[in-house]
């Protein structure tokens, strides 16, 4: 991994995580097998794994913003450090 590369990995493990994080509870494959969608006293199993279900594509999402914006900012960066360097 190089410097010049790392723009390009963020941005890459971004959009990843960001479409991991859309088709989560798009496909609910898992809640349906092992959660619950009701509030169920006797379950408390189901109630925390959909619980953190529900937590996991949420923190998904946003570590996908933040990945993404950080790519943005370095390319940003890169930009500004290469038209200084044409100046001089």
């Amino acid at each position: 991994m190089t410097v010049s590369n790392l723009p390009k990995m963020c941005m890459r493990a971004g959009m990843i995580l960001g479409i991991f994080a859309v088709l989560l509870p798009v496909l609910p494959i898992l809640n349906r097998n092992f959660g619950t969608e009701f509030v169920v006293e006797g379950a408390p199993i189901a109630m925390i794994f959909t619980t953190l279900y529900v937590f996991l594509a949420a923190a998904c999402l946003l570590f996908s913003a933040v990945l993404i914006g950080a790519s943005l900012i370095m390319r940003h960066a890169e930009s500004l450090v290469s038209r200084d360097n044409s100046i001089r």
